[in-house]
């Protein structure tokens, strides 16, 4: 598979501390973008790494808080779906 060696970068936890607050705004629709792509991906390995219960608990959380942007919350809300 074509991003199997992905798995093993630390590319989706790199990709939820952008969501955090304080990341510029872009960057946090960027990557709220990209996570939820990879939701979409059912059979990614990376798609895998996501269902993760540590994985999910911090997306919820990044979703949830207070400050972030609304675009990114509504991007991450719906990679969870």
């Amino acid at each position: 598979m074509q991003v199997q060696w992905l798995t093993g970068t630390g590319l989706m936890g790199q990709l939820l501390a952008v969501l955090e607050p304080g990341h510029p705004p872009d960057a946090a629709r960027h990557a709220a973008e990209v996570l939820a792509a990879v939701a979409r991906s059912a059979l990614s390995p990376l798609a895998r790494a996501m269902a993760e219960p540590a994985f999910l608990r911090t997306l919820l959380q990044r979703a949830f808080e207070e400050g972030g942007a609304s675009s990114v919350q509504v991007r991450v809300g719906h990679g969870c779906m």
